[in-house]
């Protein structure tokens, strides 16, 4: 029995390759560890790749099982759904029938259909998706999961556009108040980025634009990357080239990969993330638990869940470089009020760890106990 009364679950989380997926990892990362602290059993399965091995699991998830990775010598597709059905099929006979198990990536949810067929007994598929709607593969086979777990209100709205009628819950990516220490106000004003340096969607070049329009010079910007670049997917040098022609190189610090970002900040005025599309943001998230205001795009999906326009921050349109420069050059006249630390960091106490993992209990147990929900 759980604190809530209710029988223990057994969770199956089946993700695809964690490779360069760091914020993949984190959100699988919390998800497990969180449902094991309330006494569920819970367990990771990799879609395997090629002959991935077991190295590729992260140290803080050696528990993880590569589906198929010891089916030597057994029959191999050279179709690679095919061959996923084969080793998730492999990987569910040697471990006991789970309640649930809860795919990370369309894709994932299609395999897991076709796998449990040949089960005794069918665990619900509970899909809990996350990245760019438009650019997610194999979209369509979503539809092979009886229930969803959505990250934010814009991705419940999507499957419920492709699927009406689909279950679909808000379960938020939690943000942990552990060792979120409250950050200063920077004396000087200082504004930061953290995120990849992938101009496509993260638009770093309508920041830089906004800050050469500001009539008061006196500010400066830190730039992090949260995960490491993929090779070819970085767009640092095009940008300080940018940086040069505006006439902003001096004022902005490049600071590069930080496995733990928050650590190089010593104190910041507002973060800034200005974004074309988002799947949920959670560095709003991070900052805000840390008393620091955020300024972002109104970009699909994500961020209006967070930011409170007026209230803990504020919102922009996408690529309008004009309202975000009007915004910043308020902030450093002082006629745009920043909201106080305390007000951040209580904006987003519902997505604190615990209220999110109450949140996620629910939803399955409701599942569960939902007679509509036919699977197979």
């Amino acid at each position: 029995m759980n604190k809530g009364g209710n029988s223990c679950l057994r969770l199956f989380v089946y993700s695809p390759a964690l490779d360069h997926e760091e914020g993949l990892y984190k959100s699988v990362y919390h998800l497990i560890e969180g449902m094991k602290s309330r006494g569920h059993e819970c367990k990771l399965l990799i879609m395997r790749h090629g002959d991935q091995a077991m190295s590729a699991i992260p140290d803080s998830m050696q528990d993880a099982i590569i589906c198929g990775a010891d089916r030597q010598g057994r029959f191999r597709s050279e179709e690679p759904v095919i061959q996923a059905i084969l080793d998730l099929q492999h990987t569910l006979t040697q471990l006991p029938a789970p309640d649930v198990i809860i795919t990370l990536s369309p894709l994932c949810t299609g395999v897991a259909r076709a796998a449990i067929n040949s089960c005794e007994t069918s665990p619900k598929i509970v899909s809990r998706v996350s990245g760019e709607w438009s650019k997610m593969d194999h979209i369509e086979q979503l539809v092979y999961a009886d229930a969803h777990l959505a990250i934010s209100t814009g991705v419940e709205e999507k499957i419920k556009e492709m699927a009406p009628g689909a279950r679909v819950k808000t379960i938020f990516i939690p943000v942990s108040e552990a060792q979120a220490l409250m950050i200063p106000r920077a004396e000087r004003t200082t504004f930061l980025y953290i995120g990849k340096l992938y101009n496509v969607q993260k638009r770093i070049d309508v920041l830089f634009r906004a800050l050469s329009a500001l009539p008061n010079k006196n500010w400066k910007l830190k730039l992090i990357e949260d995960s490491r670049p993929e090779p070819g997917s970085s767009d640092e040098i095009r940008l300080k080239d940018l940086s040069i022609k505006l006439g902003i190189a001096d004022r902005i610090e490049w600071l590069g990969y930080r496995e733990s970002p928050w650590d190089v900040v010593d104190e910041a005025t507002a973060l800034i993330l200005p974004s074309d599309y988002e799947s949920f943001c959670g560095v709003l998230l991070e900052a805000l638990i840390r008393g620091i205001p955020v300024i972002s795009s109104d970009c699909p999906t994500g961020p209006r869940d967070i930011v409170q326009h007026g209230h803990n921050g504020w919102l922009f349109r996408p690529g309008d470089v004009l309202a975000l420069a009007g915004m910043l050059s308020r902030i450093m006249s002082g006629s745009l009020v920043l909201p106080s630390p305390e007000v951040c960091r209580e904006s987003v106490k519902h997505f604190t760890c615990e209220k999110v993992l109450d949140s996620l209990e629910a939803a399955l147990y409701a599942y569960l106990d939902d007679q509509n929900l036919k699977t197979g």
